[in-house]
Formats: C-alpha cells, sequence, structure tokens
C-alpha cells in the first residue's frame, strides 16, 4: 500500500478508481484521497465514478460536506444512503425527502431506520462528535441488514475539521480501520489543508489511502474535451490551441466557453467556430461578465 502523491491523466484515474471498485468487491479494499484545486474537476470525477457504480450489493454514498453545517452534512448522508438503497431495491424511482425515505426503508431496514429515527430525534441539540459516532454506527447497521457494502464519497472532507474537537478524526480513523465493508474515497480542493490532515489527523490511517493530485488538463485532454462539449462544431488546431492558452487548460472555463460557443454556432447556424464566433462568445461569457458584475 502507498500513500505517496500520484500524478495521471483523468482518464488513468478514473480506471484506477473503477479497479479499487472492483477489487473492493472481490474483499480489497484501498481507500483514495483526490486532490485538486477549486473547478479542476474532481467533483466531476467522482460523479463519472458513481455512474460506473452499477452493482446491485454496492451501495455509494455522495455527500459534498458543507462548511461549518453539521446537522446538514448528516442529513444529506442519511438522505443519499437511503436513496440509493431504495434506487437499487427498485422501491424509488425519485429523489423525495429524507422523512419519505425513513418511511419507505422501515419495512426492509426496521433496525436502520430505527437508528436514523433516533439520531434525527436528537440532531440539533447532541454534540458533533456523539452524532458523527451515530452517524456511522447507522451505516455499519445497514450495511448488517441490508446485506450490501457501502462506498463512502467525502467531497471536500476538510471541512470536517470545522465541525468540532479533534475526537471528530479519531471517530473517523476508528471506522475507516473497523469497518471493512465500507470503502472511503475522499477529495478536497485546498490541497495543502488536506494533506495536513491525511499526514496528522489521520496519520496512523495515511498508508491505508492512495493519495491522487489533479493537475489542469495536459494538451491532449484538453483537445478531447474541446471536441466532446462542442458536439459536432468543427475548429481548426490553432483556435483550439488559443483555446487552450487562454484557460490554463482549465476544465471548468474550457467546458464552459466551448458550451457557449457551441450554442451561439448553432444560434447562427455555423458548422465551425471561427475567430469571430469565439469572440462574440468571450465578449458575451457568463465567466467574463459574471466577473465584470462582482
Amino acid at each position: 500500500m502507498t500513500h505517496e502523491l500520484n500524478r495521471r491523466s483523468r482518464h488513468d484515474i478514473l480506471t484506477g478508481l473503477i479497479k479499487r471498485v472492483s477489487d473492493f468487491k472481490e474483499g480489497y479494499r484501498h481507500n483514495v484521497a483526490i486532490l485538486g484545486e477549486e473547478l479542476s474537476g474532481k467533483t466531476t470525477l467522482l460523479k463519472s465514478l458513481l455512474k460506473e457504480i452499477n452493482d446491485e450489493k454496492i451501495v455509494p454514498v455522495y455527500v459534498e460536506i458543507p462548511a461549518f453545517e453539521f446537522v446538514l452534512f448528516v442529513k444529506r448522508c442519511l438522505n443519499s444512503l437511503l436513496y440509493q438503497y431504495l434506487k437499487r431495491s427498485q422501491l424509488l424511482s425519485a429523489r423525495e425527502t429524507l422523512e419519505m425515505l425513513v418511511k419507505r426503508a422501515k419495512e426492509p431496514l426496521p433496525q436502520t431506520t430505527a437508528l436514523i429515527e433516533h439520531l434525527l430525534s436528537h440532531i440539533e441539540r447532541e454534540k458533533p462528535e456523539v452524532l458523527f459516532r451515530d452517524l456511522f454506527g447507522t451505516i455499519e447497521s445497514f450495511a448488517a441488514e441490508a446485506g450490501m457494502r457501502c462506498i463512502i464519497f467525502f467531497d471536500e472532507f476538510h471541512h470536517l475539521k470545522g465541525f468540532g474537537p479533534k475526537s471528530i478524526w479519531q471517530e473517523l480513523g476508528k471506522k475507516i480501520m473497523l469497518q471493512k465493508d465500507t470503502l472511503f474515497i475522499f477529495a478536497s480542493s485546498s490541497k495543502n489543508e488536506a494533506r495536513e490532515i491525511l499526514a496528522n489527523e489521520l496519520s496512523l490511517l495515511f498508508g491505508n489511502f492512495e493519495t491522487l493530485e489533479l493537475e489542469m488538463l495536459k494538451s491532449e485532454e484538453c483537445s478531447v474535451l474541446i471536441s466532446e462539449r462542442l458536439d459536432g462544431i468543427a475548429i481548426h488546431k490553432d483556435l483550439a490551441s488559443f483555446l487552450i492558452h487562454f484557460t490554463g487548460g482549465h476544465p471548468f472555463y474550457l467546458k464552459t466557453i466551448c458550451d457557449e460557443a457551441a450554442m451561439e454556432c448553432r444560434r447562427r447556424q455555423e458548422a465551425a467556430l471561427e475567430k469571430e464566433s469565439l469572440s462574440r462568445t468571450l465578449d458575451g461569457s457568463s465567466l467574463t461578465t459574471g466577473a465584470s458584475s462582482t
């Protein structure tokens, strides 16, 4: 097991993550931490992985952790857990409130839903470390009662630091070590803070995490992204090179500009993106107009 920082293309990283999920199905667990600057595409990467998880015996629990909103974090975890379970069990076809999800899950999961109802009954007045322990106790109960494994996705996991004392990390560390039927995939846009947490707060577990870092897209990855987002609209390689240089290979900006440029071309019934169309797109882009209005 390795804890060194790995820098690979997004395709390679996604392929590796899919392999981690496959290994997890076979009983080999290797937790992962993904670090990337804000808007670098880490959430897109996680959601691409989520789409690949279609095993009926694995429940993915994806939660983007809000800053300083512990109660919201707990409710998001419970909502994602029950929604994904009911969806896989074909007991649900659309999103519902947490209260409705609990009601729907009562018959197949009486023990787990009882724990959830107890947790929700004191969620506003209990200390975060106690709720954190109860949350993972609920997930453990679910895995046993449903006969399923969980993959926990904590996006922006560094926000856990603002939820309370260091005992939260100790509690998380114990759960990661003991809950062998749960795979943990962390992600963070605060790279330095995340590294510090992995090296210090979760130091005993650092060797159990493969840490991957997302960099800006390589030139060939940018070209593929441009082609995908223009979706049939042609572009000369020199203009594509300009776009790559202009955005610095940043996936969010590339996607936004290409999407708006494609709309502009289709609106004018143009089969190719030319300099004039791109100039109009940049002048009216939500990126530039948004920046100028703030």
